[in-house]
Formats: structure tokens, sequence, C-alpha cells
């Protein structure tokens, strides 16, 4: 694990090998997938890329990767998105 962020009720870890895990209430899209909520499943949606920070705001995500590339999920003002870039 190299990182760990947390939003109001809802958890992200990066790995050491750049993957994301989440947990944690997903009432507005948060943890990215729809597996399950009360233990870490990762976020196929960021495979392809190697992330190496996050961060959470109360119901939403964003992760960087080695590239500088930005990617968020979940709920802002009156969104609900997975931004892939």
């Amino acid at each position: 694990m190299s990182q760990v962020a947390g939003g109001d009720r809802h958890s992200v870890i990066v790995s050491g090998r750049g993957r994301v895990f989440t947990c944690g209430s997903n009432d507005y899209s948060q943890l990215g997938h729809d597996k399950n909520q009360s233990r870490f499943e990762k976020v196929d949606a960021l495979d392809p890329y190697t992330v190496v920070a996050v961060a959470c705001g109360q119901s939403h995500n964003l992760a960087l990767d080695q590239w500088g590339k930005v990617f968020s999920w979940g709920y802002v003002k009156c969104f609900v998105f997975l931004v892939y870039v």
C-alpha cells in the first residue's frame, strides 16, 4: 500500500503497483464499482493506468497517474461521473 485517503463514508487505497481499491458507502458512485462495499475492491476502470496519488472529497475521489492525468468519480454538486482522459 502506498497511499490511503478517506472521504465522508468511504476510503481509497493505492497499492504499491499503482492499483486503486475502494470500500465504504457507494451512495454517489464514489467507489467506482458495483462490488462489495464492506471490503476493499479494485477500481477496474483505472487498470490501464499507474496511479501515484489519490484524494477524497465528501463523496468523490481524484486520482493522479504517473503521466499527470487526473481521474475523478463520485458526486460533486450535481454530477455523477467517471472521467477517462
